[in-house]
């Protein structure tokens, strides 16, 4: 079944693209190509800023180029816009973050949905603002490519009608990992969205929800933990979608390891470094000479690039010793920090997590479950039988975004902890209507189709 719904799928998406005309010389020189946020002025910290309240809206502009499906089929989307916003880092220290408005066709502007897209890289030049823009670079071969798919959920949540923030919540350099800092990126974000209403339109008393797979769980998750303390303002976020989490680093490091995804341990230790100035020097002391500039190739590529490079490679066999560095305190003292659990959040949860997943397994999210639960939280938790973890992040995607159109109706979603298998989360009947509707306005989506809901009168 997961071979023949993704071929279906992909095939659909080659068909159409090969039936749109190419495009001509003139054409793409008529469309603008965006510096990389490392040649952009817009992704630096503003005078001042330091004075400012999270959330401010520091500065905001047009996109320099449009949002673009594979970085090469435009979409029509009603109004974009980034921002620059005031944050705080994972030291605590003040920090810019940008993020990325979408307004759709027939927007309800009480709605707002701030969706945290994978990036996993250790380079602010894999940040969703620039990658999802057309004729981006793509940070190596595939390296934006989770970027890119993941913007054909993000089309299908515009198709709701629902405004859409998505922030850059690896921060201005990169720090992958670093999950608090993100978590604050998030919320900081959704305030200075909710700011925007001179620019966006979007009612400063919307409803909001989070939602995140895989890399981006881990910023919402987060987040919802943080809400009432950074942020317990904000409490109009009505419900968090945790897709694939990846709850505890250290585990998931030790099964990433000569596996298929390996690729995310060099991203993730940069990423951290990044974040942690003392940890970069301690990484970089214990990195084999001979192999210390392959390593660091993750400074400048993108998740899948890095990926691509490292597939069922020994990454502990880069150190002269990798368990002694894992075991160093303040190795221990990063990871440990980062590791999702430190709060319970009290803003109803909806979690789904492939029991075959290959990134962390299956045991540490449901460790996870119960620290929620045990401390009060109120979890719907799907464990998903027959997916692994790149195809759930498209099999689950239906299921999460019916959650969410309840939480934004004023349905009550959870009541209790709840913890259920299921053969496949896109056999869930009320999933019935969604995914025909899902493919039917990807294929239109392609050929520049309004996006967002058809309203008559």
């Amino acid at each position: 079944m997961k071979f023949t719904s993704l071929s279906l799928l992909t095939l659909m998406l080659l068909a159409t693209v090969s039936a749109l005309p190419a495009a001509s010389p003139k054409d793409l020189a008529r469309r603008n190509i965006p510096l990389k946020p490392s040649e952009d002025s817009f992704y630096s910290n503003p005078a001042g800023f330091e004075s400012a309240a999270p959330g401010t809206i520091l500065k905001n502009r047009d996109l320099p180029s449009t949002i673009a499906t594979l970085g090469l089929i435009p979409a029509n989307i009603k109004y974009t816009q980034q921002i620059l916003y005031r944050t705080t880092n994972a030291l605590g220290d003040p920090a810019a973050g940008v993020a990325t408005i979408l307004i759709p066709y027939n927007a309800d502007y009480t709605k707002l949905l701030s969706y945290q897209i994978a990036e996993d890289a250790a380079s602010i030049n894999c940040s969703p603002s620039y990658a999802l823009q057309f004729a981006s670079d793509s940070g190596g071969f595939a390296g934006t490519i989770v970027t890119q798919l993941e913007w054909l959920i993000i089309q299908g949540t515009l198709e709701q009608g629902w405004p859409v923030v998505l922030p850059d919540h690896l921060g201005l350099n990169g720090t992958f990992l670093a999950n608090y800092a993100s978590g604050k990126h998030v919320l900081d974000a959704v305030r200075a969205t909710l700011a925007s209403q001179s620019f966006s339109g979007i009612d400063p008393d919307a409803k909001v929800a989070l939602w995140g797979y895989s890399g981006g769980s881990l910023a919402s998750a987060a987040a919802a933990e943080l809400r009432d303390t950074y942020a317990p303002e904000l409490d109009n976020i009505v419900a968090t979608v945790l897709g694939g989490p990846v709850p505890d680093i250290e585990n998931a490091v030790k099964v990433l390891n000569k596996g298929i995804f390996a690729g995310l341990i060099p991203n993730g230790v940069l990423g951290l470094a990044n974040a942690y100035p003392a940890f970069a020097p301690i990484i970089q002391e214990h990195l084999l000479p001979s192999k210390k500039a392959e390593f660091n190739t993750a400074y400048d590529t993108c998740l899948g690039a890095s990926a691509l490079r490292f597939i069922l490679h020994d990454l502990f066999a880069y150190f002269d010793d990798f368990d002694a560095l894992l075991a160093m305190e303040e190795i221990q003292t990063v990871l440990t920090a980062n590791d999702l659990g430190h709060a319970i959040p009290t803003i109803p949860i909806y979690m789904y997590k492939s029991i075959l997943d290959e990134i962390d397994g299956i045991g540490y999210t449901d460790k996870l479950y119960k620290t929620y639960c045990n401390g009060g939280a109120k979890v719907k938790y799907v464990r998903d039988l027959i997916s692994e973890h790149g195809t759930l992040a498209a099999f689950g995607a239906p299921k999460a975004l019916t959650f969410l159109a309840k939480a934004f109706r004023g349905e009550t979603v959870v009541t209790k902890c709840t913890k259920t298998n299921t053969l496949s989360s896109l056999l869930d009947i009320s999933t019935a209507t969604i995914v025909p509707d899902f493919l039917k306005d990807t294929i239109l989506d392609l050929l520049y189709k309004p996006v967002g809901p058809f309203l008559i009168g």
